[in-house]
């Protein structure tokens, strides 16, 4: 059967009642070659209560037992009535689409929840109510630092000198390649990337794409590519009152 290996394990480690650093080594190796669906996970959270509900049946434990899993059904529920209802993910990740305001909206959370540090790597800005929420954030004594590209901060309704003008740290390519990524870190334990660029464009008429994660190892890998580039690039300068790229 499908779910014997991990059944076994769970009557195995409940003998003691604890999971031993073994156990749940086994336990969760079990569940990923398995590859569960969520209808699975779902089953075997499931079957885990019942595990535990054969042996407490008879004593005062049982009705303990029986809140936690009560309660844990209606996160459950909760979790899918709110899937349903945003239309994202309810895990450590989210997934925002345009043409419409999910994209930009997702990002102007992140700007405005943010604490200590912003570190933003995308081709352009030229939508307004981003750039606004930047300056609000910087005011308030957030640590922004922008990376762009040199040519499209020239471009008509750029915000890139706008964002220099506020003494926000800006570095751009010199070359004639571009710099063409699209992601940004958030107190350095979000991610937000995809092809969105931060343009008003991208939410009105694009087909564009936004995820924004929280996992370790992806936060850790754009926060090195971000400052390997910052270490790189030449710094946004003034010169005789007007920035250079």
């Amino acid at each position: 059967m499908r779910f014997d290996n991990s059944e076994t394990l769970l009557k195995k480690s409940f003998e003691d009642y604890s999971l031993s650093r073994g156990e749940r080594d086994d336990l969760r190796k079990a569940i990923v070659d398995l590859d569960p669906s969520p209808h699975d996970l779902r089953f075997m959270r499931r079957r885990a209560f019942e595990i535990a509900r054969e042996k407490t049946r008879d004593t005062s434990d049982f009705h303990i037992l029986q809140w936690l899993e009560d309660v844990i059904k209606i996160i459950e529920r909760s979790q899918k009535k709110i899937t349903e209802e945003k239309h994202v993910e309810t895990s450590d990740s989210i997934a925002a689409f345009s043409p419409g305001q999910g994209c930009r909206d997702e990002i102007i959370s992140l700007i405005r929840n943010s604490r200590r540090s912003i570190d933003i790597c995308v081709f352009t800005i030229t939508d307004n109510r981003i750039y606004e929420s930047l300056i609000e954030a910087h005011d308030l004594g957030v640590h922004i630092r922008l990376i762009t590209d040199n040519d499209k901060a020239h471009d008509t309704g750029s915000d890139i000198y706008k964002i220099f003008r506020k003494n926000i740290l800006v570095a751009t390519d010199s070359g004639s390649d571009h710099m063409h990524h699209k992601f940004a870190l958030f107190d350095r334990s979000a991610l937000a990337t995809g092809s969105f660029n931060w343009t008003r464009s991208a939410s009105e008429r694009n087909f564009e794409n936004l995820i924004v994660i929280y996992e370790e190892y992806l936060v850790t890998r754009f926060s090195q590519e971000f400052d390997r580039l910052w270490g790189m690039l030449p710094r946004m300068q003034k010169i005789r009152g007007n920035p250079r790229c």
